[in-house]
């Protein structure tokens, strides 16, 4: 059946032909066993197999899920809920606090963290699958909310090359959090500190900034002034910043705002036609242009927003106080990852035929599904967000042929759409 696929694992370029097995072996493969591939996915066309979002359902490792057991043990469950309650409203304008009691420490481990974590590990996964296997940051910052999240889901996702990284640290000012964390990655290479000042000689190759940037009630030129010095310690060789928060209108509104200021003013020197000359998205956005949704400063159309979607295996002991009848839980995420380059690999001349460099750098201009995809009798509907900077809604039926139409019925929300239509 494998070698089926592998023989057809191919896509054309012109008149070019680009084998990209060995590619999907290192890169996509790395952590899924070949036995995932079903017959459904070999009728695939390859490049939307390498372009495809989904990872399953995310389960927190058992490792950490002890740890977060052990925590708790002695709270109180009544009250680790009442907590939740209070802060829950709050969720979804600003930052949490900041400062956590006790109480509201275990109330985040037990309620918030689990959510976070699969949208990190859909994000971060999604961008190791991007750069391929030579991609392994040397220095990782997590200043993200909660006890070091990110941290933990890099360390997992690059096990078999966390040889190569110099330095992991959280940055967790709260001194609750900070004990917490302490204890969750006491078996990590996880440097803890509790304040930015401890870093300011420091600048980081990947850093990971999760539900940090959203508050209503910070002024612009405050808000501005945190992304540009966030963005000031992303190393300028190749550094990596990722931007993640709520999956609501206002943390969408948050991540366009942080993304405007990056890419139009990173550098106070650069003229507007030289934005592209300090940094580019990698994902989600084809283009570096202005968010098409978020034109002037505001939202353009009120009941849309660039947000996505994980679905996480709540933890036994979530199950056990929540009562659901499922285990599956869902958490909605808005992203950004930005690169400090200097131009975007879509507009680089290839120096070689190779199609290692073809894979990795045309999924930079290729569709981005910005909505769940519409399957109807026939017939796929499918809203992207391209590169020109615009929004499209493609209705890709069997008239385009079979190849495009079975690639939309297996298009989910937030892939790539690698076929030209």
């Amino acid at each position: 059946m494998f070698s089926f696929f592998f023989r057809n694992l191919s896509f054309f370029k012109g008149s070019r032909e680009f084998i990209i097995r060995d590619i999907m072996m290192k890169c996509y493969f790395s952590n899924k066993s070949l036995q995932d591939l079903d017959r459904a996915q070999q009728k695939l066309y390859s490049a939307t197999v390498f372009s495809n979002k989904r990872v399953g359902n995310v389960e927190i490792p058992s490792s950490i899920v002890k740890s977060i057991q052990d925590i708790i043990e002695n709270s109180y469950k009544s009250n680790i809920r009442l907590s939740f309650i209070k802060m829950h409203p709050f969720r979804g304008f600003r930052k949490i606090k900041d400062n956590f009691s006790e109480i509201e420490a275990d109330s985040y481990l037990f309620y918030i963290m689990p959510q976070v974590y699969a949208s990190l590990y859909n994000v971060i996964n999604e961008l190791r699958l991007r750069l391929g296997d030579k991609w392994v940051p040397e220095t990782v910052l997590d200043c993200g909310e909660g006890p070091g999240i990110g941290a933990l889901v890099f360390q997992e996702l690059f096990s078999n090359s966390i040889e190569k990284v110099k330095s992991i640290m959280v940055l967790e000012p709260i001194y609750t959090m900070r004990k917490r964390t302490l204890y969750i990655h006491k078996a990590n290479k996880t440097k803890i500190i509790s304040n930015f000042s401890s870093i300011t000689k420091f600048k980081f190759d990947f850093i990971i900034a999760n539900h940090m940037i959203l508050d209503t009630n910070v002024p612009e030129r405050i808000f501005s002034n945190s992304i540009r010095k966030l963005w000031a310690k992303v190393s300028p060789e190749n550094g990596i910043l990722l931007l993640l928060e709520r999956g609501n209108p206002l943390g969408y509104q948050a991540i366009a705002k942080a993304r405007q200021i990056i890419l139009s003013n990173s550098d106070s020197n650069s003229k507007k036609s030289e934005v592209t000359n300090v940094a580019h998205v990698i994902s989600p956005c084809p283009h570096d242009k202005q968010c098409p949704l978020y034109l002037d400063g505001h939202r353009f159309n009120p009941k849309k927003w660039c947000h996505f979607g994980q679905r996480l295996i709540r933890p036994i002991y979530l199950q056990k106080i929540k009562h659901f009848a499922s285990n599956i839980e869902n958490s909605k995420f808005s992203y950004c990852i930005i690169r400090k380059e200097i131009v975007r690999p879509s507009l680089k001349e290839s120096k070689t035929n190779l199609s290692k460099d073809k894979l990795f750098s045309d999924p930079y201009s290729w569709h981005r599904l910005i909505l769940p995809p519409l399957k109807k009798h026939g017939h796929v509907v499918m809203d992207t967000c391209v590169s020109d900077g615009s929004i499209k809604r493609m209705i890709i039926s069997k008239r385009y042929g079979k190849i495009h139409y079975q690639n939309a019925r297996k298009a989910y929300w937030g892939d790539l759409w690698a076929l030209k239509t």
